[in-house]
This record gives structure tokens, sequence and C-alpha cells, in this order.
């Protein structure tokens, strides 16, 4: 599990909470929130990159993720770095009684996977 915290001054402003799961392709992140001081200042975009970067590095090849369908400003935060929609879950957050969208965003082309299987020799000549 990766824990990305920002601390800005003497309060957090932010984090994000990933895992890999065991299929090992995937990343899901857990959880991702910004302080109401810290809004609007591109703190969310930044805890979001590192999150797709260790992604990335673990050689995952998607990144999920499950947001309320009310929280607007996060669908387009992830709709801007490349999540689409997958689908709707019903009582997610079953204490609040409130669905959620099923977001997934791929990691990798097809090209950047057929560069990660040959080696580093060989990656020159494709290039």
């Amino acid at each position: 599990m990766a824990d990305t915290s920002a601390i800005t001054s003497e309060f957090l402003g932010g984090y994000i909470a990933c895992k890999i799961k065991k299929n090992l392709a995937d990343m899901e992140i857990v959880s991702l929130a910004v302080g109401a001081k810290s809004r609007r200042l591109g703190l969310g975009q930044q805890l979001l990159t590192a999150a797709k970067e260790f992604a990335v590095h673990n050689r995952c090849a998607r990144c999920n993720l499950h947001v309320s369908v009310v929280n607007f400003p996060a669908q387009n935060l992830y709709s801007r770095n490349g999540f689409i929609t997958e689908g709707w879950v019903h009582n997610y957050y079953s204490d609040e009684n409130e669905s959620a969208l099923k977001m997934t965003c791929a990691l990798f082309t097809q090209k950047q996977e057929e560069m990660n299987s040959v080696s580093e020799n060989e990656r020159c000549i494709l290039s």
C-alpha cells in the first residue's frame, strides 16, 4: 500500500492511499482527500500524478477507483487524467446510502507493453 501525503506548513493538505491488487495488473486508489484550506491549489492533481507514476513504476496496466456520484470536482479531476467511467455501484457508501462511479485509467498502451517486453538493446532498435 502506498501512501503519499502532502504536508503544508503545520497541517496535512491532503493524502492518497493506493494498493496494488494481487493480480499485479491493477492499482486501486482507495482514498484521495484534500483539506478545505488546500483545495483549488493543484494538490489533488499532484497526488493523483504521484499515484499513477507509482503504478507505472510497478508495471500496473490499470488504475481503478470509486468516486461518489455527487462529487463532481473529483469526477472532473479523474476525467482530465484519463479515467473513464466503467460502471455504477449502488450504495457503495453504505453509511450515507450513496452510490459511486467505478472509474478506470489505462496506464500502458500496446506499444509501451511491447517496449517493456524487450531488452535495452532491442529497445534502441525499435525506437
